[in-house]
């Protein structure tokens, strides 16, 4: 794909083909919400077009997401910064659900350029910043080469709390004991996290059919437990 849409993966560009036919962004997330019975309330970050970019910390700059998410070069510099261009502001009903939300999760997913991109349009920040929701990070079960490599979870939480300008409450991250995935382990330093008021949770979150991956239903239940103590 050439032009503004280059970059952009496959899930983007469908989105975008969706929006085009149906009048807007927000009617093409809302038919997909139907179309795969999703439960619960998918809302958009933005309503705008941006193009996602990084620098690496070699200093080389890329741009688009298709560029940045790469497995393939475990040897490639770590991510040093990210952001948008241009800058596109909040969608309006994303921080209304953030002003009344009594939890924010983030993650699981990819760090660079699935979790920290929602908090890079304008407002959401501050939005984050005056809510007094609490704040959960789902911590992926291993690092991801040319993204998350070399990194604990306390820098995960570290470079979350950098963007969304707001302290982390509280990590959820898969008990290390049941990994067996090709990719290291996210290790947990417990008594770091805990000196900086970050509670730890650790359980059995993994997949056992998949060596990378969390399992939804296990962390769905983790979550329910953690919010009914």
């Amino acid at each position: 794909t050439k032009g503004f849409l280059s970059g952009h993966s496959f899930g983007n560009l469908f989105l975008g083909a969706l929006a085009e036919k149906l009048g807007g962004f927000e009617a093409a997330v809302d038919y997909m919400h139907t179309l795969l019975g999703i439960k619960g309330q998918v809302i958009p970050c933005t309503l705008g077009l941006a193009q996602l970019h990084a620098k690496l910390k070699d200093g080389t700059h890329l741009e688009g997401e298709e560029k940045i998410d790469v497995t393939d070069d475990p040897k490639r510099s770590p991510v040093a910064n990210i952001w948008i261009e241009p800058n596109v502001p909040a969608n309006p009903r994303a921080l209304k659900a953030i002003k009344t939300a009594d939890v924010l999760i983030f993650g699981p997913g990819d760090f660079y350029t699935s979790i920290l991109p929602t908090l890079l349009v304008t407002g959401m920040k501050d939005a984050l910043a005056a809510s007094t929701a609490k704040k959960i990070l789902v911590c992926n079960r291993t690092q991801k080469p040319g993204e998350t490599h070399g990194m604990s979870a306390l820098d995960l939480v570290t470079e979350l709390e950098r963007y969304a300008g707001t302290h982390i409450d509280l990590l959820l991250a898969n008990n290390q004991n049941k990994h067996t995935g090709p990719y290291p382990a996210i290790e947990v330093p417990w008594e770091e996290l805990t000196a900086r008021e970050t509670e730890v949770v650790m359980a059995d979150l993994a997949n056992e059919k998949d060596g990378l991956r969390l399992n939804g239903t296990k962390v769905a239940q983790a979550l329910a437990t953690i919010w009914t103590v």
